[in-house]
């Protein structure tokens, strides 16, 4: 469920980047902040009642957020071509 919902926040991210400007390094940009909001999201369930932290949930909202940043650098390089 992680990894669907943070690719979601990827895509979202890069287009929202995109259009603001930033092309360099895209995919790393909205790594880093899917990955920042996702290390957010386990330290609040942490402190959630029977909720737990975990490194795999952390691990599937970094691929997630990279999965749905490449997808929509990869889209976008195709439509371009056309």
């Amino acid at each position: 469920m992680h990894l669907a919902e943070y690719a979601i926040l990827g895509v979202l991210l890069s287009w929202s980047l995109v259009n603001s400007g930033v092309t360099r390094r895209l995919v790393l940009y909205v790594f880093l902040v899917g990955l920042f909001y996702g290390m957010t999201d386990e330290l609040h369930q942490y402190f959630v009642p029977e909720r737990t932290a975990s490194l795999l949930d952390l691990i599937a909202d970094g691929l997630g957020s990279l999965l749905g940043s490449y997808s929509f650098h990869i889209l976008r390089s195709i439509k371009s071509t056309m």
